[in-house]
C-alpha cells in the first residue's frame, strides 16, 4: 500500500479573491487509502492543534477554478488522492488548514482533579475580569529539569471556556506560541519588553536611540502618532523598522490589536509569579504546587481586603488616571454639536468626543474606558458625574467580586478521599530529564 506526500499550509487566512496568505509551511504524509478522518488527525498532529477545542477546514484550488475545493468527507478525500497521484509535481494542490473554535462548550471535568488540581483557578470570579491572560514558563530544576506553563492551558479552557474579546499576552517562545494555538483560537499578543530586548541583542548600534520612541509607538492610541514614530526609526535605521514590521504590528503594537488588550503591554504579571517561585522551584512537584497554592491564596486574601477598604468611587490606578485626566482638562475649549457630540479645543488640536458611545478621536476613552482629558471637559461643561462613563471593572465593587472565593488550604495528604483508581496507578519517572 503506497502513500501520498503532500504540503500543507497553515496559521494563515483566506482574502476576499479566494488567495490563501501569511501561511506556514510543512509537508506531510499519509497511506493512499487513508479516510477522511486519518488526514484531520494527521494534520491536527502535525501544526499541534488539540482537536478537542478546534476543528479544522482543509481546502485546495484546481488549476482554473477560482474558488477553493472543501475536503469534509471520505469521497472528497478519495478524489484528492486521485489528484495528487495524477500530479507530477510535489508542491501541486497543497492543501490549506483553517483553525477554528468548537462552538460547544467545555463543562465535563473530573470532580477530583477539580478538587486538586484545579485549586488555584477560581470559576465565578473571573467574570469580573477583563478576558486577558497572561502566559510565562516557569523552569524547574532538580532531578527532572522541563517547563512548567503557569497558566495551565488546558485546565484553565475547561474551567473557563472561551470569552469574548479573550486575548493571550506572552513572550516569544515558541512553546507558549505552539501551546496556546493548540488549545485557544483567539489573538496572540507579544510582551513588548520582550521584543525590545529582541533589537537591542540584534542591533547594538542603535537600540540607545530608539528606546523610548519603541515604548511610545508600543503605547500609542493613534495610528498617526505610531506612524510618525515609525518614521523616526526608520530615518535611523531601516533593519530595525524591517524587523518590528516582520515581528507584526498587530502582535506588539496597541493601536494594531485586532482585541483590546487595554493597558496590558507586559508579561510582568507572570514574571513577577515566578520571581517569587525562585525557591519553590527546588522542591518536589507536590512541594511546588503547595507553595503555588499558599500563595494566591494570601494574594486573594489581601487584594479582597484592599477592596474592602477603598472609599474612592475606582480602585488604584484607574482612580489615578482618572484624578489625572482631570487636571489637564482644565484649559479646554468645549463647542456642542448635539447633545451628545462636542469638539475639544486644545493646544492647536480638535477632538470629537460622544459621550454616547463613550468615545474620543484621541481613543483613550474607548481603550482605558475611563474619560479622557477631552470627555473630562466636555462632562465638566454639562455639569455630569464621570462615574456612569467608566467601566465597571474599576469598581470596588467589582474587585470585591473578582476575589469573593477564598483559595481554600488542602487537607492533610493522608486524609485524602482519592478514588481507587488514582490511588491504584503507578506512575513512573521519566526515562530521560
Amino acid at each position: 500500500m503506497g502513500s501520498i506526500s503532500f504540503i500543507i499550509k497553515h496559521y494563515g487566512h483566506w482574502t476576499e479573491d479566494n488567495c490563501y496568505v501569511d501561511y506556514t509551511t510543512e509537508a506531510i504524509m499519509i497511506k493512499e487509502y487513508a479516510s477522511y478522518k486519518d488526514l484531520v488527525d494527521e494534520v491536527a498532529n502535525q501544526i499541534g492543534v488539540d482537536l478537542r477545542y478546534n476543528r479544522l477546514k482543509l481546502k485546495y484550488k484546481i488549476e482554473g477554478s477560482i474558488a477553493p475545493l472543501e475536503i469534509h468527507n471520505d469521497m472528497e478525500m478519495r478524489v484528492y488522492v486521485s489528484l495528487k497521484k495524477e500530479a507530477r509535481e510535489f508542491a501541486k494542490y497543497p492543501i490549506c488548514v483553517t483553525v477554528s473554535v468548537n462552538d460547544r462548550d467545555i463543562n465535563c471535568k473530573n470532580e477530583y482533579e477539580e478538587d486538586v488540581g484545579m485549586c488555584m483557578i477560581n470559576g465565578g470570579s473571573f467574570e469580573s475580569c477583563k478576558p486577558i491572560v497572561v502566559v510565562d514558563g516557569s523552569h524547574l530544576r532538580g532531578t527532572y529539569n522541563g517547563t512548567f506553563v503557569s497558566a495551565r492551558m488546558e485546565q484553565f479552557r475547561e474551567a473557563h471556556g472561551l470569552k469574548n474579546k479573550m486575548c493571550v499576552v506572552s513572550d516569544r517562545n515558541e512553546s507558549i506560541i505552539k501551546a496556546v494555538s493548540r488549545i485557544y483560537n483567539i489573538p496572540h499578543y507579544a510582551c513588548m519588553f520582550h521584543l525590545w530586548k529582541n533589537v537591542k541583542t540584534l542591533y547594538k548600534k542603535s537600540h540607545d536611540s530608539f528606546s523610548e520612541v519603541f515604548y511610545e509607538m508600543a503605547k500609542a492610541y493613534k495610528h498617526s502618532e505610531f506612524n510618525e514614530l515609525m518614521k523616526k526609526v526608520e530615518h535611523v535605521d531601516i533593519k530595525v523598522k524591517n524587523y518590528l514590521e516582520l515581528a507584526g504590528y498587530d502582535k506588539w503594537a496597541r493601536v494594531y490589536a485586532t482585541v483590546d488588550r487595554g493597558t496590558v503591554m507586559t508579561s510582568n504579571i507572570a514574571e513577577c509569579i515566578n520571581g517569587c517561585l525562585v525557591k519553590a522551584r527546588e522542591l518536589p512537584i507536590y512541594d511546588f504546587l503547595e507553595e503555588i497554592r499558599q500563595m494566591f491564596g494570601r494574594w486573594n486574601f489581601k487584594n479582597h481586603t484592599s477592596a474592602s477598604n477603598t472609599f474612592t468611587t475606582r480602585c488604584g490606578k484607574a482612580q489615578a488616571m482618572l484624578a489625572e485626566n482631570e487636571e489637564l482638562s482644565l484649559h479646554m475649549t468645549v463647542v456642542a454639536t448635539s447633545n451628545y457630540v462636542h469638539s475639544v479645543r486644545h493646544e492647536g488640536e480638535t477632538f470629537i468626543v460622544c459621550l454616547e458611545k463613550k468615545t474620543c478621536t484621541c481613543r483613550r476613552f474607548q481603550v482605558d474606558e475611563i474619560p479622557c482629558s477631552h470627555a473630562w471637559a466636555v462632562l465638566k461643561k454639562k455639569f455630569l458625574d464621570s462615574e456612569p462613563y467608566c467601566s465597571d471593572l474599576y469598581k470596588p465593587n467589582t474587585l470585591l467580586v473578582t476575589y469573593a472565593n477564598p483559595i481554600n488550604p488542602l487537607p492533610d495528604r493522608k486524609d485524602w478521599n482519592m478514588p481507587a483508581y488514582v490511588e491504584n496507578e503507578i506512575f513512573k519517572p521519566p526515562k530521560f530529564k
